[in-house]
């Protein structure tokens, strides 16, 4: 089984997964709230393994199963014919985020399906809606927080079986002090360490960029929240500050429970930066990011920070993007390329207009 399940957290674990047995023995839905980065892909396979004999527990992910509206939907449960395996059919929606953004009005889909079909739905988000969603999904509501101390310290005891190191308790401390309660943060550091490599294991390339990722995940007013608070300034009482408490990101005295993260908004806030090019390679600051782009997206995104703030033509980035050299190519295609290209941007910390259009024309990037 999965090695999260497996290393530790077995109790909490246990009783979030009694709670989940409970909502679908009543034939309710659920919403799971869980900070980014958490471990919803191992934990959602376990309790499909334990409960399997007694339910058709049905996992589900929008993005690649590639569901846009409630035709789709019903064709595809159609097609896998789940309907007709048994009456305790339940749908595990993995990336639940989606329907409160760019597949909302695929909620109104599914309320229908509910009602018709009785059929619950589990829906795991990493992202609370703070915009009303249909009451049907709020029938109940699970916060599932970052990891405890001693889950860490039994995570890290795992690690040091998997990559054959023995760490010092001194080291474990500052695991748990600097990585707090996400196993993604503390696997990084324990992985630079068993690899013997030079430098310090909490301080370097691929560890920061998992720190970015981390937090920019989060809703923006969220993020604006993790600012303030990571430099000392008073914080209001919203529902934004409330899941980040619920999440146990920020604790009862209102501080950050992970101090990577702190150090990280302490050294960019108030100082917004720009993509560049060193040598051939992008950079966000200091922050090599070249990984994050396939090879079309990052020519792209060279011509159009080179150029700016001249136009880039729509040929030319048909040419960057799949080596043409003639008109072959179709505009929706394009258009596509460059919506994935403005989402993986957003999620580096850029406004979604990075990006700027004319229209028929191509794009440019202002200075």
């Amino acid at each position: 089984m999965d090695e999260l399940a497996l290393s530790f957290a077995q109790e909490a674990l246990k009783r979030a997964f009694n709670d989940w047995e409970k909502i679908i023995r009543r034939k309710e839905n659920a919403l799971i709230v869980y900070p980014p980065r958490m471990d919803r892909h191992y934990q959602v396979p376990r309790f499909i393994h334990i409960y399997h004999a007694q339910y058709s527990l049905i996992q589900v992910n929008l993005e690649s199963t590639r569901i846009e509206d409630g035709v789709e939907w019903n064709e595809w449960v159609a097609k896998n014919g789940y309907l007709n395996k048994n009456h305790n059919c339940v749908f595990l929606i993995l990336d639940a985020e989606c329907l409160f953004s760019e597949r909302r009005h695929l909620l109104g889909s599914f309320v229908e399906f509910y009602h018709k079909y009785h059929t619950p739905f589990l829906l795991f988000s990493e992202k609370y809606p703070y915009t009303a969603i249909p009451a049907a999904f709020m029938q109940n509501l699970f916060w599932y927080p970052l990891y405890q101390k001693s889950d860490i310290f039994s995570f890290v005891s795992y690690l040091e079986k998997k990559f054959g190191v023995k760490l010092t308790s001194d080291i474990k401390q500052k695991i748990w002090q600097e990585c707090g309660g996400l196993p993604w943060f503390v696997k990084q550091v324990v992985r630079f360490i068993a690899a013997k490599r030079e430098g310090d294991p909490f301080d370097h390339e691929e560890l920061w960029w998992k720190v970015k990722e981390f937090f920019y995940s989060f809703d923006p007013l969220e993020q604006k929240i993790l600012e303030e608070v990571a430099v000392g300034k008073q914080v209001n009482a919203s529902p934004q500050l409330t899941c980040l408490q619920k999440t146990a990101v920020v604790d009862s005295r209102g501080e950050i429970t992970l101090s990577l993260v702190s150090k990280y908004l302490k050294k960019i806030t108030g100082s917004r930066t720009q993509l560049h090019f060193e040598e051939n390679q992008i950079f966000l600051a200091d922050l090599g990011i070249d990984f994050y782009f396939t090879k079309g997206e990052k020519q792209v995104l060279k011509l159009l920070i080179t150029q700016k703030p001249m136009l880039t033509t729509r040929t030319q980035i048909a040419e960057a993007l799949w080596n043409h050299t003639n008109e072959d190519y179709t505009d929706w295609a394009l258009d596509q390329a460059i919506k994935r290209l403005r989402s993986k941007l957003v999620r580096l910390g850029l406004t979604a207009n990075y990006i700027k259009t004319a229209k028929g024309k191509g794009y440019y990037v202002a200075c």
